[in-house]
């Protein structure tokens, strides 16, 4: 009898024990993101200065803020610490009160962005470690097979969340439209980033400009 019990108390151990490493595994099947809050009326944002316009374009009608997302906000906006994985994120909200559609290139920003979509294939949810257990746990306990579906499946559709919010909230290409308020959020790695930059809005019509010039 006792023979027979030692392997099955250790498999039980090897389970429990697996459970608790997927429990901790990298990633999260989730993503719940958060509305940014504009910068308007915050106390750590700054008003960014026009510095030349061209065209019709009035910057008396276009106001832009500026802020530094700490790692704390960082989190709470895109359930993701995008901060350790060595990035700056700032955010910016333009108050549009022209009448002039506007657009925003992160070609036209003064420091070297990293595109959304690699942002999202860097902190997108990691099924690895949690396959991986599950898939050892199975050998062992073969009903662990249907947690291991759920998971993969509810790590995809994370994973699908997060790049379309990412795509809308912070893509590589913002348009603003006339009398609106508008967020738009940029990656920079630490390595390439500084303090002081200048940014460029364009009228989408007759590519009329205002030049901005910023500092967080």
């Amino acid at each position: 009898m006792h023979g027979n019990n030692m392997p099955r108390c250790g498999k039980l151990t090897v389970v429990l024990l697996l459970l608790i490493a997927m429990t901790f595994a990298p990633g999260c099947a989730s993503y719940n993101p958060k509305d940014l809050k504009p910068l308007s009326n915050d106390a750590l944002a700054t008003m960014c200065v026009p510095l030349k316009s061209t065209g019709r374009l009035c910057s008396d009608d276009v106001k832009v803020y500026a802020s530094i997302l700490s790692s704390a906000r960082t989190k709470f906006y895109f359930d993701r610490d995008i901060c350790a994985k060595g990035y700056v994120i700032v955010q910016f909200t333009i108050a549009n009160n022209s009448d002039s559609a506007l657009v925003l290139d992160n070609s036209s920003i003064g420091v070297q962005t990293t595109s959304f979509s690699d942002i999202s294939k860097l902190v997108g949810t990691s099924t690895c470690g949690r396959a991986s257990a599950y898939g050892v746990g199975a050998l062992l306990f073969f009903p662990l097979i249907i947690p291991a579906v759920v998971d993969g499946v509810r790590s995809s559709e994370a994973n699908q969340r997060l790049a379309a919010d990412l795509s809308m909230r912070c893509a590589d290409i913002c348009y603003i439209h006339p009398h609106s308020l508008k967020n738009h959020v940029i990656f920079v790695h630490r390595s390439a980033f500084r303090n002081e930059f200048e940014m460029t809005l364009v009228d989408n019509e007759n590519q009329s400009s205002i030049i901005y010039g910023v500092k967080v």
